[in-house]
């Protein structure tokens, strides 16, 4: 399954939301186009960045060049895991990402709580064992 980024802006050019969808979703034939007075961009998924939430716990797609954390990590420590995921989500203010989402539930609340404080739209992507392949779970702003 192929997944897209739909991004949608108010008339005056406001920034509205941000959105996946599936390539099943799709019923429109161009990628950008104005629906309710609304200006509607729609991009693959893989042209959004993607980061690991930590370095080498898993095997990701191509796309993904970069990790929020390290491989190892303090999970009792949610002071450093905040600092953490500042210094590197700070360069995606107000912008899309993808987080591929490797199971350290506390290193996932720190680094959406800086996503929430930076106004980042994030899509998690998880782990499906059965099918071998990533589903996505929205997170909004």
């Amino acid at each position: 399954m192929k997944y897209y980024t739909m991004r949608v802006w108010e008339g005056d050019g406001t920034f509205r939301l941000s959105r996946t969808v599936s390539e099943d979703d799709l019923s429109w034939e161009t990628s950008v186009f104005e629906e309710d007075g609304c200006a509607v961009e729609v991009s693959p998924l893989w042209e959004t960045p993607a980061l690991a939430l930590c370095e080498g716990r898993h095997t990701f797609p191509v796309t993904v060049k970069r990790a929020i954390f390290p491989a190892t990590v303090d999970p009792t420590s949610t002071r450093s895991l905040d600092l953490a995921a500042r210094r590197v989500l700070r360069a995606y203010h107000k912008q899309t990402i993808v987080i591929y989402v490797t199971g350290l539930t506390a290193a996932l609340i720190a680094a959406l709580n800086v996503c929430r404080e930076y106004q980042i739209s994030v899509t998690l992507m998880h782990y499906n064992r059965e099918t071998g392949e990533y589903y996505p779970q929205e997170v909004y702003q």
